[in-house]
């Protein structure tokens, strides 16, 4: 099952509107520009024609007017399917409109003003949330509640797709646009409420863009107090929901294959300047820079631990403290 949001937004938006679908045919030309369709007929540029053969102005326009749309409110109570031969093409247009949306909402945020930004990304947010709410409504007995993640996770592999198929300045703004907008959700929601394989993706995506030597005070626009401080609870989750899971594999590993990712994601940790980022001020900051104050507390991590994996964890938090002592005693040894 493919397109469950965006199949939803045009099922929604055919509950307004006038006349059958099967009259459609007839009005198949002349089409006015979706800047100046009603409902009806953004629906009929959605499933009747081929958006990718048309203008570029086009696409945008339908993608700003969908989002007005779905801004406005629509009731989801008496949506309908489309039949099958009308979601082929649809298919077709969703994949072609999700990244138009991307895609120019990342050249408009790369053009505002740094004051303005957050109030933007905010926007972007709410009406991903908007729309994941209504395909929850509207598919709700067709979706276990153990695969509602598979959509989040589609989305995300989408991004990375279209991020690595861009060139050049586009490829930079679009760069900019995930991680700013990665940054505003964390400093806007809370992630305790969010399943374990939320937090999961969310915390792998996020190292694997640390790793590339991005940091996550790597941002074009500025938070309040109340977002900063929901920011650093949030990157703290994510960063147990990975020891967790660093645990599981590490527990399985021979003692070779241990010493080896102890080294990899120590060297890891280090350079992600964590606790540095999760201290309260600059004076805790600085002490909090290296990782062993941040490992310090061994049994603040074992505790929050799920009972089942609180042993594994205890031993590899162990031997992390371990293996940073060591670092730091060969730092304070070697020659200057």
């Amino acid at each position: 099952m493919q397109h469950r949001g965006l199949l939803s937004i045009a099922a929604l938006l055919s509950v307004a509107f006038v006349g059958g679908i099967g009259g459609w045919a007839m009005w198949k030309t002349g089409l006015p520009h979706p800047t100046e369709s009603n409902r009806d007929q953004l629906l009929q540029w959605m499933v009747l024609r081929d958006l990718s053969a048309q203008p570029e102005d086009v696409s945008v326009a339908l993608v700003d007017r969908i989002q007005a749309e779905i801004g406005n409110g629509i009731d989801t109570s008496e949506a309908t399917e489309l039949s099958d031969s009308y979601k082929n093409q649809l298919n077709a247009n969703i994949d072609h409109l999700e990244e138009v949306w991307f895609r120019t909402r990342c050249q408009q945020y790369e053009h505002l003003p740094r004051s303005n930004r957050l109030t933007f990304l905010t926007e972007q947010i709410d009406f991903l949330l908007l729309w994941a709410e209504m395909d929850s409504d509207l598919n709700k007995a067709d979706i276990p509640d153990d695969q509602r993640f598979e959509f989040t996770k589609e989305f995300f592999d989408k991004v990375g797709l279209w991020v690595r198929k861009a060139d050049g300045e586009l490829s930079k703004q679009m760069d900019q646009g995930v991680q700013d907008g990665t940054v505003a959700w964390l400093a806007a929601f809370d992630l305790s409420t969010e399943p374990d394989d939320t937090r999961r993706e969310l915390a792998n995506r996020i190292t694997e863009q640390l790793d590339t030597g991005k940091e996550l005070t790597d941002i074009s626009f500025d938070l309040t107090q109340p977002q900063n401080t929901q920011l650093q609870q949030n990157v703290e989750l994510l960063l147990r929901q990975w020891i967790y899971d660093l645990a599981d594999h590490y527990h399985a590993l021979t003692a070779n294959g241990k010493k080896k990712l102890l080294e990899e994601k120590v060297s890891s940790i280090t350079k992600w300047k964590v606790g540095s980022f999760l201290a309260e001020n600059e004076v805790a900051a600085k002490a909090k820079s290296n990782p062993m104050k941040l490992f310090a507390d061994v049994e603040k991590w074992v505790e929050t631990a799920p009972k089942n994996k609180q042993i594994k964890v205890q031993r590899l938090m162990n031997d992390v403290k371990q293996v940073l002592f060591f670092k730091f005693l060969g730092g304070l040894l070697s020659p200057k």
